[in-house]
């Protein structure tokens, strides 16, 4: 039962990171909406690696902080989104400013938001770098070692959350 609950997490894992090398190659998705999808994904496989911390010379730790830095990269890049939409539910509809005025903030909202995109996503082959660190991910996790988390550490995981 413990093996497979292991293979389960691996396959879990797994899929993860298939999701974030796609959505680092998908042409057909705008780039505030990669980062969106990979900031989700990235936390989801960092709570599906906690399972490995326990397991000695497991390279779950690891990857764990190079998910975490890879999630702070995008980071001002996704806050960059949020504000551009919290401004057009908010700000756009107020009567109280000129249109102008909103026009011009929406301006610089949205061009402050391509240029976090561009050279933060694009421009500096961040999207490239992520999509290569998630080939055969989930191999490197099973590489050196079968071992799995065993029974106590999910109970362990299952309550502290």
């Amino acid at each position: 039962m413990v093996q497979n609950i292991g293979n389960r997490i691996i396959q879990a894992i797994s899929h993860q990171a298939e999701k974030a090398g796609y959505f680092c190659a998908a042409e057909n998705i705008s780039s505030n909406q990669k980062v969106h999808e990979l900031r989700r994904g990235f936390k989801r496989l960092r709570a599906l690696l906690r399972f490995f911390k326990e397991i000695p010379d497991s390279p779950a730790g690891l990857l764990n902080q190079d998910i975490r830095n890879f999630g702070k990269l995008l980071a001002p890049l996704r806050e960059s989104a949020v504000n551009l939409d919290l401004f057009d539910k908010n700000i756009s509809s107020h009567n109280h400013l000129s249109e102008k005025k909103i026009r011009n903030a929406h301006e610089l909202l949205v061009q402050k938001n391509k240029l976090l995109v561009e050279r933060g996503f694009l421009e500096n082959n961040l999207h490239n770098t992520i999509r290569t660190f998630f080939d055969g991910f989930d191999e490197i996790l099973t590489k050196n070692n079968s071992e799995f988390p065993v029974r106590i550490q999910f109970f362990s995981e299952v309550s502290q959350s």
